[in-house]
């Protein structure tokens, strides 16, 4: 007996491409599809990969059933293992099997065998590293390196800062800058506003994709993984004892485990035939930011054309500009000069598949009216390249480090999973030794109250998944304007270096994966009572659907209790006459007058008006 799966297989391969020298397996294969065609009362092609021949036990088949031609039988009866060889030479198996060589799947791949695990490591593109993608243009007998995809990236947990300590001293990667001037207003000639605080922006020596490289060596030297490019997964298969995965060359690899760490939706491609309904609806509403990216090379100019460091955000909306990064000024060009200009997620998503010629024009004319707005003037020759990304960034990130299907076998990872739980402690706004374990068990079932996290940035979905982000929550208090994920945590790491001055609380519903009430109490340092400190609490807000629930108490108790253990004097705040008699209850009390004095050019709420 057979297995099923593998007559498929056999079948494709034996006719559609010269199996071996030895013409029998083609006669053999081209038989037994003909028998099953004539059986299903049809003559159509094959697919390898459906389901196209309904025979009651697809498990195991009897070879001899399936040939009528009594020569062909014969050839069995004398090679009853020829499909032996066909197994051999077109079925790889491992322990584990990654599906992307990213920065995920290529981490994976390092840490698996540095514990002597065995691995096959699939990218379907022909270089590893996805957005850590490196290209060049050659013109004018120059060279011009080009980082098209993501620009730097950041440490936030101790492991990740020290293994990157180890590629600065290997000269894998070095520090590009602390942060980016930004331009906020398109409508009138203005300078850069310099951001005076930041974290390290890394960047790669040879460009970003030579640190993906330098993790393919790595993980290569370790002798446990095989890397295929060029390979790209048509369809998984489970059984009892391991996952076949199909190949587009017809070849067929088998492992214990199986890891997907591409894109979720190319993900959910692969799948959704072995997973639930319920998992495939929840995975098919996450949705990624497209990014359309032009690079720029000028031949022709000497010095860098923006300004050091080297790169510029723009985040008045009125710009269909998000980045620009000088190339020069990350040393990848040394003659002449490289702009990558990516565009922000709507215009992309509008404009994605209009024809290159025009999004380039388009893109050129966004570019010269920005930066003459600073001052800089664009040099008209030029050599351009496009650059579309499909799946650039995910716009909602799952709560947990992966998910894992089929009783642990299955895993999908990568850019839509948070850091692990080890990870996260570190990446807190501040210590949560100061959240108090007495009122933390008073918190009803399934709600947890902690300091402020990063993940805490991303939008939330009405998944089981995903967590409702912060910001949402803040947003139905006041004003939160249009704030992108880098100010974000540009915001965040300048508070966390300060975290004797901000503390940020949130309550998460860890059912529904979502903030549902949220404040801050701020620490000012003051001269008198003996160089006292004074808490001032700000943005109390619950969640509209947990309303009448107690969390604005709990939050309130919590801020007095952190603003207690850091040694303030009095705990201040500020509220409207409605919401008097809740502070009463908390223990305030009414002293004196609130007095504001309003700066209108300095409103966010004014500018918003304004834009409108």
């Amino acid at each position: 007996m057979t297995p099923w799966f593998l007559i498929q297989q056999f079948i494709h391969n034996a006719i559609s491409k010269p199996l071996s020298r030895n013409r029998s397996f083609q006669k053999i294969a081209v038989a037994i599809h003909q028998r099953l065609e004539r059986l299903q009362g049809r003559n159509g092609d094959i697919n390898p990969y459906a389901n196209n021949y309904h025979i009651e036990d697809q498990r195991d088949v009897k070879l001899d059933d399936l040939i009528d031609d009594p020569k062909l039988r014969e050839q069995i009866a004398r090679k009853k293992n020829f499909l032996k060889f066909f197994a051999e030479e077109f079925i790889k198996d491992s322990d584990v099997i990654i599906v992307g060589a990213g920065i995920a799947g290529l981490s994976a791949s390092l840490q698996l065998s540095k514990c002597g695990i065995k691995n096959i490591l699939l990218e379907k593109s022909n270089s590893v590293g996805g957005r850590l993608a490196t290209r060049w243009i050659d013109s004018h007998g120059k060279r011009f390196v080009f980082d098209h995809g993501a620009q730097f990236f950041t440490t936030r947990s101790n492991v990740f800062k020290s293994y990157v300590s180890e590629l600065v001293g290997m000269s894998v990667v070095k520090v590009w800058c602390q942060g980016f001037p930004v331009i906020e207003d398109c409508n009138t000639e203005t300078s850069l506003k310099i951001p005076t605080y930041g974290h390290n922006r890394y960047i790669g020596v040879k460009g970003m994709n030579s640190v993906a490289k330098h993790l393919q060596h790595e993980i290569l030297t370790l002798n446990k993984t095989e890397l295929f490019l060029n390979s790209k997964v048509l369809k998984i298969v489970p059984n009892e004892i391991c996952w076949r995965v199909m190949m587009n060359d017809s070849s067929i690899i088998e492992g214990k485990y199986l890891v997907l760490t591409c894109p979720v939706p190319q993900s959910l491609a692969i799948i959704e035939e072995v997973i639930s309904e319920q998992e495939k609806e929840e995975l098919s509403k996450v949705e990624y930011q497209s990014t359309i990216a032009l690079l720029l090379a000028f031949p022709n100019t000497n010095s860098s054309i923006i300004p050091r460091p080297g790169g510029i955000r723009i985040t008045c909306q009125k710009s269909p500009i998000y980045w620009i990064a000088s190339q020069k000024c990350k040393d990848l060009i040394t003659d002449g000069d490289g702009l990558v200009i990516h565009m922000k997620e709507n215009w992309s998503n509008e404009h994605y598949g209009m024809s290159d010629e025009w999004i380039i024009e388009n893109i050129k004319e966004a570019l010269k009216s920005n930066l003459e707005k600073i001052g800089i003037t664009i040099p008209n020759e030029c050599i351009h390249s496009l650059k579309r990304w499909r799946y650039a960034t995910p716009k909602t990130t799952a709560t947990e480090s992966f998910l894992s299907f089929y009783d642990g076998t299955l895993f999908l990872a990568g850019d839509a999973f948070n850091a692990s739980k080890v990870e996260g402690c570190d990446m807190s706004l501040f210590s949560k030794t100061l959240i108090s374990n007495e009122l933390q068990s008073t918190l009803p079932k399934g709600f947890i109250l902690r300091p402020l996290e990063p993940s805490d940035y991303e939008k939330g979905l009405s998944l089981s998944i995903f967590r409702l982000g912060f910001l949402e929550v803040l947003g139905q208090l006041t004003v939160v304007g249009n704030v992108d994920k880098d100010t974000f945590m540009d915001q965040f790491y300048y508070m966390k270096n300060r975290n004797n001055e901000y503390f940020t609380i949130v309550i998460e519903d860890t059912q529904r994966r979502r903030v549902v009430a949220a404040g801050t109490v701020l620490v000012e340092r003051k001269f008198v009572h003996m160089i006292g400190k004074v808490g001032h609490i700000e943005d109390i807000v619950v969640n509209k659907e947990y309303r009448g629930q107690n969390f604005g108490k709990w939050i309130i108790e919590q801020l007095k209790h952190i603003g207690k253990q850091v040694g303030c004097y009095k705990i201040i705040l500020d509220c409207s006459e409605k919401n008097v008699p809740f502070y009463e209850k908390c223990g305030f009390t009414k002293k004196e007058v609130e007095m504001a004095w309003y700066i209108p050019e300095n409103d966010p709420t004014e500018k918003l008006k304004a834009k409108i």
